[in-house]
């Protein structure tokens, strides 16, 4: 966790170049870093370091509720 967010372009980016680094010496072909939507100064980071978005995620609330009965907003 990198505190405060601000430190995301200098400290982050230094952590996530280094543990990539770490894991491409050992033998790994590809991360996976997950973000929220929101999070900007990480997500400034991370395509400062040189990732791209390749996918979105979209959950259900919790508890899991009745959904898409009949229509979009479950109505």
């Amino acid at each position: 966790m990198v505190t405060p967010p601000g430190k995301w372009p200098t400290t982050g980016a230094e952590l996530l170049r280094a543990g990539l680094a770490g894991a491409g010496r050992r033998g790994a072909i590809q991360a996976v870093v997950v973000t929220g939507h929101l999070d900007q100064p990480k997500r400034q980071a991370l395509q400062a370091c040189g990732l791209e978005i390749a996918s979105e995620w979209w959950v259900t609330p919790q508890p899991l509720l009745p959904l898409c009965q009949d229509g979009p907003d479950g109505g």
